[in-house]
């Protein structure tokens, strides 16, 4: 494999890997609505020393905009999942009834809004800080090289010019989830 194919390659695996972090990350960020997916990703200790997912031990259903319910497949693990949903979720409120778990969402207030929008803000310019440094970790090498005379300027600049071509796609994509993420906070 050459050099470009190499560097190319290396920054595509490590921006695919902070996306996939950064969505991780979006998924705990609150929102102004019951968020179906964030509770299906809880770790519950459902059996001794065995975590799962929520969805992998329970059915979970959105019942309107603010409630979800939780009703495991297993009634002997409805304590561990009311923990797990506890610490996951600490500003929700909790009912168990009829082996469920009810987890009532409170709407945001206008200040809580604000203080999330800057938290997904502040999430944001942290993962393009991330992006930055892989690029100029591979730009480095790249810089190497040329110096070593292991590739021609005409080579480097081809090179240096696919890496900032890459590198503003995944920034893109990077801001894309951000703004989606921010509607779905604010309601829009």
């Amino acid at each position: 494999m050459d050099l470009r194919a190499r560097l190319i390659d290396r920054f595509k695996n490590n921006a695919k890997k902070l996306i996939e972090k950064f969505k991780e990350e979006l998924a705990h960020i609150r929102q102004n609505s019951a968020d179906l997916e964030a509770v299906k990703n809880i770790e519950v200790e459902a059996y001794e020393g065995v975590y799962n997912k929520l969805f992998q031990v329970a059915t979970v259903t959105s019942l309107n905009a603010l409630s979800i319910q939780v009703t495991p497949w297993d009634r002997n693990i409805l304590k561990a999942i009311e923990d797990a949903i506890k610490q996951a979720l600490p500003h929700t409120s909790l009912v168990s009834k009829d082996s469920s778990v009810f987890i009532n969402f409170p709407p945001l207030t206008d200040e809580t809004l604000q203080k999330v929008v800057k938290e997904l803000s502040r999430l944001t310019e942290d993962f393009r800080q991330s992006l930055r440094r892989i690029r100029n970790g591979i730009k480095s090498e790249l810089d190497d090289a040329k110096n070593a005379s292991e590739i021609s300027d005409e080579e480097y600049h081809k090179i240096l010019e696919e890496l900032d071509k890459e590198t503003r796609k995944v920034r893109e994509e990077l801001e894309i989830l951000a703004e989606n993420k921010k509607k779905s906070i604010l309601g829009k």
